[in-house]
């Protein structure tokens, strides 16, 4: 869960839009990273995705469909340690569960790591169970998601944020309101009856809006005046 070092390479997963001070140090800055992790089985992918809480750029992206959740844990944890702010705080961490996201959040606890993201523990209808903080954001209802989909779209088209990928930009657009809520579906004509794809899909956006939501976290918490350009 610790830093070895990048290598640079054609064929590599990892995307950053910053340039690293070495092959293991990057700039210092304080980040959000956001996950959504899966089984890595080859059906869909893991994908992590890396904001500058200072500025709203995006700087990282990851996508793999082939790697164990312990292992995806493992390298989440040490991007995290790889940008650090000037205190020595590592990146603020968030990740979907339940699915693949529980196995994957346990290894991250497991390993140390306690600068992520923590929630109260809601049923299916939204209500708290209890007063425990639990890590990792619960893609338990409609309003869970609606929530999370909502703010980064507000981010996107107020250019609060800033998103050099073209790939996670295209997926936006397959998710659309239906009668229920948010919803992901392939391009092409359908209704709400349609057999398509639905939120578990675009894995990418649902990373992004995570990193976005630690944005908006690490701003509440700062004493500068990012915390009211963003609201």
């Amino acid at each position: 869960g610790k830093p070895t070092g990048l290598e640079q390479s054609d064929r590599g997963l990892l995307k950053l839009w910053i340039n690293p001070k070495s092959s293991n140090q990057m700039p210092v800055m304080s980040c959000a990273l956001g996950a959504d992790p899966s089984w890595g089985t080859g059906a869909t992918p893991t994908c992590f995705s890396g904001f500058n809480a200072a500025t709203g750029e995006k700087i990282l992206e990851y996508v793999n469909a082939n790697i164990t959740p312990s292992d995806a844990a493992a390298l989440y944890t040490a991007l995290g340690w790889l940008f650090q702010d000037e205190y020595g705080n590592p990146a603020k961490l968030c990740w979907e569960i339940p699915g693949p996201g529980i196995p994957f959040g346990r290894k991250i606890i497991e390993m140390g790591y306690r600068n992520v993201y923590y929630r109260e523990d809601e049923d299916s209808l939204g209500k708290i169970r209890d007063n425990k903080m639990r890590p990792g954001w619960m893609n338990v209802n409609a309003k869970a998601l609606t929530t999370l989909m909502e703010s980064y779209a507000d981010a996107l088209r107020y250019k609060k944020c800033l998103n050099r990928s073209k790939m996670a930009l295209q997926e936006t657009l397959n998710f659309i309101y239906t009668s229920t809520g948010i919803e992901y579906k392939k391009r092409g004509a359908v209704d709400d009856g349609a057999a398509g794809s639905r939120v578990h899909h675009g894995d990418i956006v649902i990373a992004d809006a995570q990193a976005w939501m630690m944005v908006k976290a690490l701003a509440k918490n700062a004493t500068t005046g990012f915390a009211s350009r963003i609201g």
